[in-house]
């Protein structure tokens, strides 16, 4: 195998531990070694972004990158008709498999428990009491229940698997719910903004004397937050009752 091996290589300190894109080609192992969040949302969007620069640690094609192997233009040339890196590169992240280090999964696991955790916690009550979820509680259910996150699978796929996990050990249901506030003058204009910032006016009436009666959409673990906050800025005159709930 004819190869070339690179003396200059720009991987940070990952020389012996890098992400790479690769796929076989006339029986070669043929990769590039990449930025792997870039290189993941190049190939989520189907090569629409970002720049295909951005998701390469160098412009360089290769046999065996942890070793410096190079291939040679001899090769890539009649693999894929260019020796072009970047135009093999796109091919290879599109096309072929992306190879993460084991220390990058673990920081996608990682970041993918906390969306999970976060989302559960604005969505989840206690079909019991109707009342949200502390957060220390539902990390500790995630002990509990031995929870197991996927890096090769999205937030949106994982989080009705994980709730079915929760269920047996924690009373768990996923709502949005929608109020019925009331907001005497003056705060109906002071506290319009907080209610949109909490969730979606779906109604919305202006009484006479300035005060606001609205209908307010919301993921339900966000509601008691909502009440107490408003309670304190209105000094309890708010009036708030549940109108609907909705499963998710």
């Amino acid at each position: 195998m004819a190869v070339e091996r690179t003396t200059q290589m720009k991987y940070d300190e990952e020389r012996f531990s890098v992400n790479t894109a690769w796929m076989k080609k006339g029986g070669e192992h043929i990769e590039v070694v990449i930025d792997p969040d870039a290189a993941l949302a190049y190939k989520h969007s189907k090569g629409a972004h970002p720049d295909i620069k951005e998701c390469l640690k160098a412009e360089r094609v290769f046999f065996d990158a942890k070793r410096g192997l190079h291939a040679s233009e001899e090769h890539l040339q009649k693999f894929f008709g260019t020796t072009d890196p970047l135009v093999i590169a796109k091919l290879l992240l599109l096309e072929g498999t992306i190879q993460l280090t084991a220390e990058h999964r673990a920081k996608i696991r990682e970041a993918k428990h906390n969306q999970i955790l976060t989302h559960i916690r604005t969505y989840a009550i206690d079909p019991k009491t109707g009342l949200s979820h502390p957060e220390a509680r539902l990390r500790l259910a995630f002990d509990e229940a031995k929870i197991k996150i996927d890096d090769a699978k999205s937030v949106e796929e994982q989080i009705p698997v994980i709730v079915r996990q929760l269920q047996p050990i924690l009373p768990i249901r996923l709502e949005t719910v929608t109020l019925q506030i009331h907001l005497p003058a003056p705060y109906g204009q002071k506290l319009y903004s907080d209610l949109q910032r909490h969730g979606q006016i779906k109604k919305a009436d202006w009484m006479q004397d300035g005060g606001l009666l609205c209908h307010l959409e919301l993921p339900a673990g966000l509601q008691s937050d909502l009440m107490e906050e408003l309670g304190k800025k209105t000094h309890g005159a708010a009036d708030i009752k549940r109108a609907e709930e909705h499963r998710v």
